[in-house]
């Protein structure tokens, strides 16, 4: 093993030490925090909190992380709400410790304290779970196949019409292809790709790269973007109120929309992503602004979730929070 290898590995183990242990004494005796409960800390990244680490240091002296369950994972005094922060869907390798964090979820509910994305609910953003449950609502998605370098472009093409839209489903952020003929499908960057999907061009006049939209609810707030179009800031575009149902249909509090709109200005979803997993993927397909500003719209959720206020230097934390008469995630957007 070389130097440079050896000392990276150190320092992971150590920065995990501090993280997940050390850093949390304080928390034993009240300190006001947001428990966020880590699945496979080695491999799961913690991007959103070294953002908020830097840039809101106030704010994160009251994350608490905890590995998994077990004892080190229950709520302490001071604990004001849970984020799983997991992949989606579960990946457990057994039923017992998804039991367990099912149970601390509950008990975080039993005292009226909010649980953000439920793992109960993750399985239900599953892609075709979530696509399915849309077109239930009535709201369109893009029809879509999975695909190859090696598949055949005239089959998807009868079956989805001609251009037809190559994306990968796996990586955040990557611009849609159009594709015409097979000479631009063998000449597709199929060797980057992790989960390519064909899908149908949405009716639209614009070009796809012009036409994707990226929509984040979190809570009440709504952030939207064009991922692929350099624009001074965001602006919401149409109607978010068909966002709005599937997220509350979903049951998530943090999830984020990938979609085009058609010509009368109705969205297109063709991906459904909760919050963490989205923010895991190849970030680096992202413009810095877009990314800053999605954890922004995430931190925004969170704290009014919490009904923390926070000015950028002090927190002023709710005496106690009541369930409200309706679901909050029902009121209009802000």
């Amino acid at each position: 093993m070389n130097a440079p290898t050896w000392l990276s590995r150190l320092r992971s183990h150590l920065r995990l030490r501090w993280r997940f242990g050390v850093r949390n004494l304080p928390f034993l005796f009240g300190r006001p925090h947001l428990h966020v409960v880590v699945q496979q800390p080695d491999r799961w990244h913690l991007a959103f909190f070294d953002w908020l680490s830097a840039h809101h240091p106030t704010l994160y002296r009251h994350i608490r992380f905890s590995i998994g369950t077990g004892a080190g994972a229950l709520r302490w005094p001071g604990g004001k709400g849970l984020l799983p922060w997991a992949p989606t869907p579960m990946t457990e390798p057994g039923p017992h410790r998804l039991d367990e964090l099912l149970a601390l979820e509950q008990h975080y509910l039993d005292h009226e304290l909010p649980v953000f994305n439920p793992t109960s609910r993750l399985n239900h953003s599953r892609q075709a779970t979530a696509i399915a449950t849309a077109q239930e609502l009535g709201i369109g998605c893009s029809h879509t196949l999975p695909c190859g370098q090696s598949s055949d472009f005239d089959a998807l093409s009868a079956r989805l019409g001609c251009p037809l839209i190559v994306r990968d489903l796996a990586q955040l952020g990557r611009p849609p292809l159009l594709v015409g003929n097979r000479r631009q499908w063998a000449a597709l960057p199929w060797s980057g790709m992790v989960k390519p999907m064909a899908c149908r061009q949405a009716d639209a006049s614009q070009t796809p790269e012009h036409n994707d939209f990226l929509g984040v609810l979190t809570g009440k707030h709504y952030y939207e973007t064009r991922p692929f179009v350099a624009q001074p800031g965001a602006g919401r575009s149409g109607d978010i109120r068909p966002l709005r149902q599937l997220q509350n249909t979903l049951g998530l509090s943090l999830v984020a929309f990938e979609f085009s709109r058609d010509n009368r200005g109705n969205p297109v979803i063709w991906r459904v992503s909760p919050l963490p997993s989205l923010l895991e993927q190849s970030p680096e397909w992202l413009d810095p602004t877009t990314l800053e500003a999605l954890y922004d719209a995430l931190l925004h959720g969170l704290l009014g979730e919490l009904q923390w206020l926070y000015d950028g230097s002090s927190i002023a934390f709710s005496a106690g929070r009541q369930r409200p008469a309706t679901n909050p995630l029902d009121q209009k957007v802000q």
